[in-house]
């Protein structure tokens, strides 16, 4: 058996009810910071962003729909299509 991680660390967002995570993408330039999509939507879950450290809502002004897929755009400044 090869080596790698074997501690995990569920870092779930909290407060998202029955809504599944859809998507995910990883910053090229700081693999502990990720995105998230969810299935169904409220206000505050829609997209989120994990910094490392915290969960933050990424989705302040986007409509109110279920978001499918999330796609990071390499060699930007974290640009991300919906």
């Amino acid at each position: 058996v090869g080596g790698g991680v074997n501690n995990w660390l569920e870092i779930t967002p909290s407060g998202i009810g029955l809504l599944w995570i859809n998507s995910i993408v990883v910053s090229e330039l700081d693999p502990a910071i990720i995105w998230v999509v969810f299935s169904g939507y409220d206000n505050s879950n829609k997209v989120k962003k994990y910094d490392g450290n915290n969960w933050i809502n990424y989705g302040n002004g986007l409509p109110n729909v279920p978001m499918n897929m999330i796609r990071y755009e390499k060699g930007t400044n974290d640009g991300l299509y919906l």
